[in-house]
């Protein structure tokens, strides 16, 4: 959606608001953010609210895109936390 911190554009496999990453206990996490939506994370299927803690380097497709989520743990987080997710 226009409302997203990251638009993936048009796809019809690909909802809205499909799925979430969130800095969570010291780490990155991604979750689909409705029970029925899939996506994979390395590889690996996952479908609903099931919690990934991303790894420095981690590949994520949802629908036909495919990101590759990357971090710098040297990196001031405070500016990407938001806290009214």
């Amino acid at each position: 959606g226009s409302s997203n911190d990251i638009n993936l554009g048009d796809d019809p496999n690909i909802s809205r608001q499909h799925a979430v990453i969130m800095w969570r206990k010291q780490a990155w996490y991604f979750t689909n953010r409705k029970p029925r939506l899939k996506s994979s994370v390395n590889s690996k299927a996952k479908t609903g609210y099931v919690w990934v803690k991303l790894e420095p380097i981690t590949e994520i497709v949802i629908g036909n895109a495919v990101l590759v989520f990357h971090t710098n743990t040297q990196t001031d987080l405070s500016e990407y936390i938001k806290t009214n997710l």
